[in-house]
């Protein structure tokens, strides 16, 4: 039986989901399928499976514990319990809400104690799997879905004061580091490609990789704390040169790096940078704009 689009997760070609008490990892024909981990009783519901880095979690029961919070690296061998969330023989019941975009983290729902249902996060490891909302003191708020637009994450929670209302958890909340793009690039096509390789890890040196662009040619990295909106030749400049520009030198096939120290400083967790490299040969152009969001995590 092939599982439900939110129930399953996909990784090196196979599909990962649970049904019917197991744990099972299938070929994308749905042909072969293999049980990675199982419940000779009470067995697991259907349940999201989603990928953090290089795991799959999930909630999930088996002999030994209740539904709790599950990892998996794709293999029997290297399928077990995360974390207990409610110690004990009482259920957690996670519900995986999906993962932040640019990060290694995961929220979902889970409860310690009678209807206590709030939202966590997790990075993948016990000791990095904490409660992120308290909204009701006694009770749950029962967040759904996650969704994040740019710095903050919204989810819709239930309390008795204002019924379910949309709430917002700042990223810097997290210590979250992450990369979007906040804009599109202007110019003749093909357009230059500008990412960041890394996550930007305050204490870290991430590189901003430039493709596409004009080979052996020169370009401006114009990098600010805010977003603007400046001429320049026929396209409009997203980056104001807010710090002096860093210099760039495309190859023969218009590829370039450029690394960017980030300073350790915990006072900048939660910021945002915005970067934007401007080209100039044949004629103006810029790429597309990166929103970096400074973190730890």
């Amino acid at each position: 039986r092939w599982p439900r689009p939110e129930h399953r997760a996909e990784r090196d070609g196979r599909v990962f989901f649970v049904d019917r008490g197991v744990f099972w990892s299938m070929d994308q024909s749905g042909e072969q399928a293999v049980a990675l981990a199982g419940s000779k009783g009470y067995g697991s519901p259907p349940t999201a499976v989603v990928a953090v880095g290089g795991s799959l979690l999930f909630g999930f029961a088996d002999d030994r514990s209740n539904q709790e919070l599950w990892i998996s690296d794709g293999t029997a061998a290297g399928t077990r319990l995360l974390r207990d969330l409610w110690p004990g023989p009482l259920p957690s019941w996670p519900e995986l809400r999906g993962v932040l975009p640019g990060s290694e983290l995961a929220l979902f729902a889970a409860e310690q104690r009678p209807f206590d249902r709030e939202l966590w996060v997790t990075d993948a490891t016990p000791e990095g799997t904490r409660r992120v909302s308290d909204l009701v003191a006694l009770g749950g708020s029962y967040p759904g879905a996650v969704t994040v637009a740019g710095a903050d994450a919204y989810f819709a929670a239930t309390t008795p004061e204002l019924g379910t209302e949309l709430w917002r958890l700042p990223l810097r909340d997290l210590e979250l580091a992450t990369t979007s793009v906040f804009t599109a690039g202007c110019g003749p096509h093909p357009l230059a490609s500008l990412s960041l390789v890394d996550r930007p890890l305050l204490g870290t040196t991430p590189r901003l990789q430039l493709t596409g662009a004009p080979p052996r040619s020169p370009a401006l990295v114009m990098l600010s704390w805010h977003p603007t909106r400046m001429a320049w030749g026929g396209c409009e400049l997203r980056v104001g040169p807010q710090w002096p520009a860093l210099e760039l030198f495309t190859d023969a096939a218009g590829f370039a790096q450029r690394p960017i120290a980030l300073p350790d400083q915990r006072a900048l967790v939660g910021l945002q940078a915005f970067v934007q490299v401007v080209t100039a040969s044949p004629e103006l152009a810029t790429s597309n704009g990166l929103r970096l969001l400074l973190g730890t995590r």
